[in-house]
C-alpha cells in the first residue's frame, strides 16, 4: 500500500504541523491585549511604552507589563479636621472628586 517514500512524507508533514502548532501556542502565550478600559505599561528591553486598544508581544525575562485601569475613579476629599470661619462658626464640608486617566495628546 504505502511505500517508504510516502511514509516519510506523511511523517514529515505531521511533524511540521506539530511544530507550527507549538510555535503558534508559544506566540499566543507571549501576546498580551489591553481591554477597552485598560492600558498596558510595557517596560524592559525595548524601552517603556503604553499600549492602549490593541495588543503586543511581551518577551519574558527581558520585558514586563502592568495593567492600568482607565475607569473613572472617585474618592472623598473631606477635611480631616473641623473647619471654622473667621467668625468662629464650624463648617462641615462634604466633597468628592472624580479622576480618570486619558491617553496623551498626539505630538506633531
Amino acid at each position: 500500500m504505502f511505500d517508504t517514500r510516502m511514509t516519510v512524507i506523511l511523517v514529515s508533514a505531521g511533524l511540521m504541523v506539530l511544530v507550527i502548532l507549538f510555535l503558534m501556542s508559544m506566540l499566543a502565550r507571549l501576546y498580551r491585549k489591553a481591554g477597552p478600559n485598560e492600558a498596558l505599561i510595557v517596560y524592559g528591553f525595548r524601552g517603556t511604552r503604553v499600549v492602549q486598544g490593541h495588543g503586543t508581544v511581551i518577551f519574558p525575562m527581558v520585558e514586563n507589563c502592568k495593567g492600568l485601569s482607565l475607569e473613572l475613579m472617585s474618592f472623598d476629599v473631606a477635611p480631616q479636621q473641623d473647619l471654622y470661619t473667621k467668625q468662629g462658626v464650624a463648617v462641615t464640608v462634604a466633597r468628592w472628586s472624580a479622576i480618570a486617566c486619558a491617553p496623551p495628546a498626539p505630538t506633531t
